[in-house]
């Protein structure tokens, strides 16, 4: 849609992934969100957006959602040597099932 403030602009609406309800969600507890099945590129997505409409406040919401996240994909990944990972990374998206993953054949190698 055209800008009515900007004429030559798109207007671009907030991708329902960042909308008001679903980062209530996030601050309720993001550990247990599916964030890949809001997008499986949830943070590289995010912050591509925040920085095309200058929105501090998503990138905020970003830090504060992969500084909750983060434990628990290092503390699974630390304990899922023998187990299905399969499982456990349902929940996440794709640079968090990479961090996963790394974390994982850091513990083999040990």
């Amino acid at each position: 849609e055209w800008s009515d403030k900007q004429p030559g602009f798109l207007k671009v609406d907030t991708p329902k992934c960042f909308n008001e309800a679903h980062q209530e969600t996030l601050k309720a507890d993001a550990t247990v969100v599916n964030l890949f099945s809001w997008s499986p590129y949830y943070f590289l997505f995010g912050l591509s957006f925040a920085r095309l409409n200058d929105d501090v406040a998503l990138v905020e919401t970003l830090q504060s959602v992969f500084s909750e996240r983060y434990p628990m994909i290092m503390d699974m990944s630390q304990n899922a040597v023998k187990d299905d990972t399969s499982e456990k990374t349902r929940l996440l998206d794709n640079l968090e099932r990479n961090l996963f993953k790394t974390g994982l054949e850091c513990d083999v190698e040990q």
